[in-house]
C-alpha cells in the first residue's frame, strides 16, 4: 500500500479534500463517489434534502469555496455521498448529487473485510461496482481511497 500512498497524495482530489479538511467546516465524514456513466447508478440514492444546492459544475479547485457555501444553505448535505460523474474519461467530473446513501452489496467474489462501520464498508463495497471509478472516504484523520472493492491507500491527514 506504501505505493498507493504516493499516489494518492499526488492526486488533485487528494488536494482537494486536505483542504476541505484544513477548512474544517464540515462536521462528519466527507464520502465522493466518482463515476463514468451516463446516469445515475443503482448503487446509491439520493436522500431529499430541501434546499438541494446546484449542482453540476466540475470537481475542480473551486469545489472547496463551493461546496462551503452548498453547506451554509443546507448542512445537511454533507450526510451522504458527493457523487461525481463524468460521461467518458476525456471528460472532467462533475458534482452531480450531494447526500447519497451508498446501497452497494459487497461483491461475492471479494474478500470478506470485518466491519469498520458504516462509511468504510460501503465505500468499499460500492467502490466494486464496474462504473465506479473509485470511493474516497474523509473522516477527521484520514482519506481512504477505494477501487475495485478494495482500500488501495490511506493517507493520514
Amino acid at each position: 500500500m506504501d505505493d498507493g500512498i504516493a499516489e494518492i497524495e499526488k492526486t488533485p482530489i487528494a488536494a482537494i479534500l486536505r483542504h476541505v479538511h484544513l477548512e474544517d467546516f464540515v462536521s462528519g465524514p466527507v464520502l465522493l463517489c466518482l463515476t463514468t456513466a451516463s446516469e445515475e447508478l443503482d448503487c446509491f440514492e439520493q436522500m431529499f434534502r430541501q434546499p438541494m444546492p446546484a449542482v453540476g459544475y466540475a470537481f475542480d479547485e473551486t469545489f472547496v469555496e463551493r461546496f462551503k457555501k452548498s453547506i451554509d444553505q443546507n448542512s445537511a448535505i454533507h450526510d451522504g455521498a458527493i457523487v461525481l460523474r463524468r460521461t467518458s474519461p476525456s471528460k472532467p467530473y462533475r458534482v452531480t448529487g450531494f447526500s447519497h446513501r451508498l446501497i452497494a452489496r459487497m461483491d461475492p467474489g471479494l474478500e470478506p473485510t470485518a466491519n469498520r462501520g458504516s462509511a468504510y464498508n460501503s465505500c468499499l463495497a460500492t467502490s466494486a461496482y464496474e462504473a465506479v471509478d473509485g470511493v474516497y472516504l474523509m473522516s477527521r484523520s484520514w482519506i481512504h481511497h477505494f477501487v475495485g472493492g478494495v482500500e488501495v491507500a490511506t493517507v493520514q491527514l
